[in-house]
């Protein structure tokens, strides 16, 4: 029963991203199947009296491509069924990914969208030592983005987000949802260098209660590619919060710095990426706060077979008696190996730590992750071809 939804789900999606785009296009269809082991030392983040975890975790999956002279479609479609030890963590979990773009003269359309039904297990930023079991996660995102060229270095654009998380586990956990609407001019000073201002508006509300959080402010943003593989982008502003529904706040704005920095470099060998941000930040357990946070990641080609992954992250949540929340800090680091054993095969072996401090004396969570992955990709679908 399992194997056949499985597949249901895969062949439905395949069938619905192939008629969404016009025939006259360049097509590219990979199906494969992946199974990889696993040991997890804390699954559900807990603080105290946690327990480990070994299992596997089956995935089938279908990357789907299409190329038009004027659009471009990327898709993933992915179900997993995670089997372990304990019955209570397994779970058959579905994924979608999908982004599609399009241009014209003057304008330009994009949308990236996601699906996600899974377990808070695998799914959360933070579920504060809180989670005092797995529970299913959907998850729905969306973020299209129009835009208008004025002129050849005038552009007028348009970003918005959607994002609405829903729990079975509501005794620890809250579904929310969050909008958001950026409008921006963009200016090229240069073939190499944009400047941006841009005005965003969000909207934060609690579905299981009364609390909202809304925000406004403006940005200021620099894009600057100084080298082929080199890239910077810089941007800081503030954002004014209005708090409702929470015991702690009354009726005054709260007022933050927002900013983040980003420098990527694009080798033949190395894909390096660096990053500092403050944003608001949604969690699962009601609140929304600003979170700080830095993210250091390479991806190292060895040699044709090897690659070498490693990702560090460090997060700083802010507090304030309107502002509430209890993540305090949070680190987390993983690296991995990629093996490809010819043009179908791929080993990997990976390790991933996570530490939580919380707040207010709620002491500190931690967690290792090891995986030891085989996959196995079909190739091209030659009837799409």
């Amino acid at each position: 029963m399992t194997r056949c939804a499985l597949a249901s789900f895969l062949m439905g999606g395949l069938v619905l991203l192939y008629g969404l785009t016009p025939a006259f296009a360049k097509d590219n269809v990979k199906i494969g199947i992946s199974e990889t082991p696993l040991w997890d030392s804390n699954p559900l983040m807990l603080t105290g009296g946690e327990s480990d975890i070994w299992g596997s975790e089956t995935r089938a999956f279908v990357d789907f491509g299409r190329t038009t002279p004027d659009a471009t479609l990327n898709a993933m479609l992915a179900a997993e069924h995670n089997h372990f030890n304990n019955a209570s963590f397994n779970s058959n979990d579905f994924f979608f990914r999908t982004d599609l773009k399009k241009n014209t003269a003057l304008w330009a359309w994009s949308i990236n969208g996601r699906f996600d039904y899974d377990t808070t297990r695998t799914g959360e930023i933070t579920t504060f030592g809180r989670n005092a079991r797995v529970g299913r996660r959907l998850s729905l995102q969306a973020a299209p983005r129009v835009a208008y060229s004025l002129s050849p270095r005038v552009q007028l654009a348009l970003d918005g987000s959607w994002q609405e998380n829903h729990y079975d586990n509501n005794v620890s956990l809250t579904d929310y949802r969050t909008v958001s609407f950026s409008p921006s001019v963009v200016y090229s000073l240069t073939p190499l260098q944009k400047a941006f201002f841009l005005f965003r508006t969000q909207h934060y509300s609690s579905l299981d209660g009364d609390q909202e959080v809304d925000s406004l402010g403006p940005s200021l943003g620099w894009q600057y590619r100084f080298k082929p593989e080199w890239s910077l982008e810089l941007f800081a502003g503030f954002l004014a919060s209005k708090h409702d529904g929470y015991v702690t706040v009354g009726n005054d704005w709260e007022y933050n710095p927002t900013y983040s920095a980003m420098l990527e470099y694009l080798g033949q060998r190395n894909h390096t990426f660096f990053s500092v941000a403050r944003a608001r930040q949604a969690y699962a357990n009601g609140t929304e706060s600003e979170l700080i946070s830095a993210t250091a990641e390479n991806k190292f080609t060895i040699n044709p077979q090897w690659t070498l992954n490693m990702k560090a992250l460090y997060q700083d949540a802010k507090r304030s008696t309107v502002s509430t929340g209890n993540l305090d800090t949070g680190y987390e680091e993983s690296v991995g190996f990629v093996y490809k054993v010819g043009e179908r095969w791929d080993f990997s072996l990976s390790q991933k730590f996570r530490r939580e401090e919380l707040a207010n004396g709620l002491g500190v969570a931690e967690r290792n992750i090891v995986r030891a992955g085989l996959t196995y990709r079909l190739g091209a679908v030659p009837y799409l071809q």
